[in-house]
């Protein structure tokens, strides 16, 4: 009888453990995995800041046309021509925006509460985002005015 209770505790040990060992081979394999996409973004915007361009060229008023059409074709809807829609401050009263967070929010898209926004890194090149980004920065209320150099670089 004492032999058959060291046994069956071996067992129970052995039965506790597995579970345990499972935990620990799923977590090895996910975690990684789960850190690597939390850190997608971070590394997506250090690559964006690093291509960023210049604040002369985000006030650079081709920059600002063409960024104005894409947005009246793809971003009016929600946010209204000139950014006065929707549920937030309007554009025209925003102040000290950078434009590194707003190129990530179109670029990585951004819930808060009810408020959702979709990612558009799929749809617009780098380019197409930065001239985005012109075009919100003009709309803002410090806005220093458009640069009319036509060759940005």
């Amino acid at each position: 009888m004492i032999r058959a209770l060291s046994k069956s505790s071996t067992l129970c040990k052995a039965i506790r453990l597995g579970p345990l060992m499972l935990v620990a081979l799923v977590l090895s394999i996910a975690l990684p995995q789960v850190a690597a996409t939390a850190d997608a973004p971070a590394a997506q915007a250090a690559a964006a800041a690093a291509n960023a361009p210049s604040p002369e060229q985000l006030r650079n008023a081709s920059w600002i046309a063409d960024g104005r059409l894409r947005f009246v074709q793809t971003c009016a809807y929600c946010h209204g021509t000139r950014g006065e829609g929707g549920k937030n401050k309007p554009f025209e009263e925003r102040t000290g925006w950078d434009p590194h967070e707003i190129f990530n929010v179109i670029s990585n898209g951004r819930i808060r509460g009810a408020n959702a926004m979709p990612s558009w890194k799929e749809s617009f090149s780098e380019r197409e985002i930065w001239q985005l980004v012109a075009y919100v920065k003009s709309l803002s209320a410090d806005f220093a005015g458009p640069i009319d150099d036509k060759s940005p670089k």
